[in-house]
């Protein structure tokens, strides 16, 4: 592989040397791509020095990238094949804006690889505005300026780039070079948006760099512009972009090739799951005479005996095709390994063991085919739910197992606590707490335990309990059918927190002071008889939730609470005095 990654770099080079390079191109955007003809420009610059573009455009003014997914006509270009490039532009400000997505850029660079499996797409880095965007400036301050603009647009669009492992042209950071370092140079329309001639040329000597991988500085073509300032131009290319190639190309690693591998259910049948990176294309060879493209093939061996399994993976890219091979070797013997028993379920105490018969070498398996390690004897005590098979050798032949099912009580139930007593939360009541199952029917064979701040609460293997003590509570769910004693469940804590209450209007001193009535009371205003003018008051729910307030602010004070549905309130006055309401 080394020695064909030497030759290709070899190739390129020579290329650059004395060799025309030909590239097609299909470029979808909008006005920025289409004022001045980038395309046209951009073939007119390679044709100078001997490299042929063939491109198409379909360039709409204002036309984001959601509109050519949509769109039938730049769609169509896409799916008649055949590019070596699909540059995508975005609408000059969206990526600029905050909570841009990438949704677009993602869908587009999908169906690129779709109809153009060697194609790669390539990201046209756009320019912040002269003078920054002043229609959005207002509800966005950071693209009040250029600089502030840009920069967003340069982040944007290599985060499109790094997201679809694909290349950027980095109009934009050109463009920034060459106002930074050569500022008679004027890059922008009437507009201060849209590309001068100097500003497309910029960025047909950009593409020129990302496009044929060549020095933009060699170009004899300068688009009319004056000497000086096109060889400006094109070393700024230079110095940006062709220098600096590695900081605008993310394309995924070469491919790489594994597999692994579990018995079937049929006699001499493997299940062969496909672990590759990086590829596009994948080619099985069974040793038999077999093959398969498949992603994760199943395949029957008509005999015993041992054969080589190859995997061949491979990825197109700007013609070349890369590839990896994994091998394994997957033996059918005289004798056939087993496993006992063959279903077990995973328990937390006493769990249950996998057992194989005799042989002279053992290696269990997980669902995926990974050796687990350590697991290399006749026996095997599972630590997680999931499908095991084990490998065993006799006499110089190894074979694998059908797998042995190992499931989990804990995907059985899922419960929580409902505190099912909530308006009698005064020392001296009773909370009925109830566990209770998140799906239904409720598994009848369980055991509960109740706990109280961590401590087991004695004789409280109910479904319900009555607390009457503050603290966090907490139930424990065992399993009595599959595993006895072991916990299944253990439910979130819920805290609940008994107040001081003053039962309705009793205590000869608040009573002096205050006195509240009807309580109960129904659908009538409460009435707060005080002396206490001027003392604060808050009306609150069970849980806390504040529904009335204000200030005592005459002898008699009245609480509208016919909008307020039934149940215990507590009014408590900013002296510390609270009173229970019964609202019923």
């Amino acid at each position: 592989m080394k020695i064909r990654l030497l030759l290709l770099t070899f190739l390129i080079a020579t290329c650059a040397v004395g060799q025309g390079l030909k590239r097609k191109v299909l470029f979808l955007g909008n006005s920025y791509t289409q004022v001045n003809n980038l395309p046209a420009m951009l073939a007119a610059a390679a044709t100078s020095v001997g490299d042929t573009l063939v491109y198409d455009m379909y360039a709409p003014g204002g036309y984001t990238l959601a509109g050519h997914y949509a769109d039938s006509q730049g769609v169509g270009r896409i799916k008649a094949g055949g590019w070596d490039y699909v540059v995508l532009q975005e609408q000059s400000q969206k990526p600029s804006f905050p909570e841009y997505s990438l949704a677009d850029a993602n869908l587009l660079s999908k169906q690129i690889r779709k109809y153009n499996p060697c194609a790669r797409p390539l990201f046209y880095m756009t320019w912040g505005r002269k003078n920054g965007d002043a229609s959005n400036c207002s509800f966005w301050p950071p693209v009040c300026t250029y600089s502030g603009m840009d920069s967003l647009l340069h982040k944007r669009y290599l985060l499109m780039a790094q997201a679809n492992h694909t290349e950027v042209s980095p109009v934009g950071a050109t463009w920034k070079y060459i106002r930074q370092h050569f500022p008679a140079i004027e890059l922008y329309n009437a507009d201060e948006s849209h590309p001068s001639v100097a500003g497309t040329y910029a960025a047909a000597c950009s593409f020129y760099a990302s496009v044929f991988k060549k020095n933009p500085a060699s170009l004899v073509y300068s688009a009319g512009l004056g000497a000086v300032d096109a060889a400006e131009i094109r070393q700024t290319a230079k110095l940006v972009v062709y220098d600096s190639l590695a900081s605008w190309y993310f394309p995924d690693p070469l491919p790489k090739a594994a597999f692994g591998y579990v018995a079937g259910t049929g006699s001499n049948e493997i299940r062969l799951m496909n672990k590759s990176k990086w590829g596009d294309a994948y080619v099985w060879n069974f040793g038999d005479g077999n093959t398969s493209t498949l992603l994760n093939p199943i395949h029957s061996y008509l005999s015993n005996g041992t054969y080589t399994v190859t995997l061949t993976v491979r990825r197109c890219d700007m013609g070349t095709i890369y590839q990896d091979i994994f091998q394994k070797t997957i033996s059918f013997c005289a004798f056939t390994p087993t496993i006992s028993p063959d279903t077990i379920m995973l328990c937390t105490l006493n769990p249950d063991t996998l057992w194989t018969q005799t042989a002279d070498a053992y290696q269990w398996f997980d669902s995926n085919g990974d050796s687990i390690t350590n697991a290399t004897n006749r026996y095997f005590i599972p630590t997680q739910a999931d499908n095991h098979s084990v490998r065993t050798r006799q006499n110089g032949c190894a074979e694998m197992s059908q797998p042995a099912f190992v499931n989990s009580i804990y995907s059985f139930s899922f419960y929580y606590i409902d505190q099912v007593a909530q308006d009698s939360i005064c020392l001296g009541d009773t909370v009925l707490l109830m566990l209770k199952p998140v799906t239904s029917p409720q598994p009848a064979d369980k055991d509960v335990q109740w706990f109280r701040d961590g401590i087991p609460i004695p004789f409280s293997a109910n479904d319900t309990i009555g607390v009457t003590a503050t603290g966090l509570y907490h139930a424990v769910v065992y399993d009595t059918l599959y595993c006895p004693g072991s916990p299944i469940f253990t439910t979130a804590p819920l805290p609940v927190a008994f107040q001081n209450c003053t039962v309705q209007v009793s205590g000869k001193k608040m009573l002096s002071q205050v006195s509240i009535y009807p309580n109960p009371g129904k659908y009538f205003n409460i009435q707060i008889q005080s002396d206490m003018k001027g003392s604060g008051f808050a009306v609150t729910d069970v849980l806390g939730k504040t529904i009335r307030e204000g200030a005592l602010g005459k002898a008699l004070n009245l609480l509208e609470m016919g909008d307020i549905k039934t149940g215990v309130y507590f009014l408590r006055i900013v002296e510390g005095m609270v009173f229970r309401l019964i609202l019923d």
